[in-house]
């Protein structure tokens, strides 16, 4: 059996109140491989919140085992536990979670900072994220400046700035509008194309529906169901999901493509290629004069410094349309 990157068996969490014991999870067994994208469904109350936060190292479990990414979460001291936290998951919660007094960039460059590395290489790596999400132009913006989408576009940025294997989204859409949760679906999506492992939460039947991928169901803290729909790569449906593609690669790009995700690539370092502006020939659609440089393109999109929104382009193929000083 292939390793899993997240390996539970018995998994239990029970909470004293008073002189009542509230269980939160119980018996849960669980296993996803890594670049796997599964879907926690469940009602409010049904352990979903309990369960990703003792997959993020939040919480401690009261018995069972837990496994994440090679972590014996069981056993690890705390000091463990906040470096697995810093450098091997990265947590989306449905409230943002974003410190009001800093600024965007700040906010996103807050945890690689804490995990002591150098400010310059950090500064560089979250602008790059931001202007791949869409918010190169809200860099010095407090969260009370921003939408709600713009809120957690930077919260996923500020999850993904270390490289984490594994992206932990708890209800990450429930407190958008339709149009809005459909893009930060579909940028999860494009996340778990470049190889990282996503688990969603959410009780939107609508978005578990549309998202076609592996199904957990919680109820009372037991797991339900576990269904498989159908391969990842299959086309998803919903409002944005028909968008045409930006740009493709074909024959040897794709395989280039390929290779620099077998070969582990980091999320990071494909974002930059793409912000290095050498994309692939192959627009599709795109008058001559736009050229190659993202910068031009956007214009003509019509989406006007929402780099953010390109990924939604992207979204109707697996295939990378990247290259650059990672090839």
């Amino acid at each position: 059996m292939a390793q899993m990157i997240i390996h539970a068996r018995e998994l239990t969490r029970l909470y004293a109140v008073g002189d009542t014991t509230v269980v939160g999870i119980r018996a849960v067994d669980l296993d996803i491989a890594p670049g796997e994208l599964v879907v926690l469904k469940g009602e409010s109350g049904s352990g979903k919140s309990t369960l990703l936060s003792l997959l993020a190292g939040l919480d401690r479990l009261s018995t069972g085992e837990l496994t994440v990414a090679g972590h014996d979460l069981n056993h690890c001291r705390e000091a463990e536990l906040t470096d697995f936290r810093r450098n091997t998951v990265g947590m989306i919660f449905q409230a943002f979670n974003l410190l009001p007094t800093l600024s965007v960039l700040e906010n996103v460059c807050l945890p690689a900072l804490l995990a002591g590395r150098a400010f310059r290489a950090v500064r560089s790596r979250a602008g790059e994220l931001l202007d791949w999400l869409g918010l190169g132009d809200r860099l010095n913006h407090q969260p009370r400046q921003l939408s709600g989408g713009e809120m957690q576009r930077t919260a996923i940025a500020r999850a993904l700035i270390n490289d984490p294997a594994i992206v932990l989204a708890d209800e990450p859409t429930g407190n958008l509008d339709p149009v809005i949760s459909w893009e930060i679906i579909q940028l999860l999506l494009r996340i778990n194309e470049m190889g990282t492992t996503v688990m969603m939460a959410t009780h939107d039947a609508e978005v578990v529906t549309a998202l076609r991928r592996r199904v957990v169901a919680l109820e009372d803290g037991r797991v339900a169901a576990a269904v498989a729909t159908v391969e990842p790569g299959e086309a998803e449906s919903g409002p944005l999901a028909n968008a045409p593609h930006l740009l493709f690669a074909s024959g040897a790009e794709a395989s280039t493509t390929d290779a620099r995700r077998r070969a582990g690539v980091s999320v990071a370092e494909q974002v930059a290629a793409v912000l290095d502006g050498r994309l692939l020939r192959g627009a599709v659609n795109v008058p001559a004069a736009a050229g190659d440089d993202a910068d031009e393109l956007m214009p003509y999109m019509g989406l006007c410094a929402q780099l953010g929104r390109l990924l939604v382009q992207l979204a109707g193929g697996p295939v990378d349309a990247v290259c650059g000083k990672f090839a």
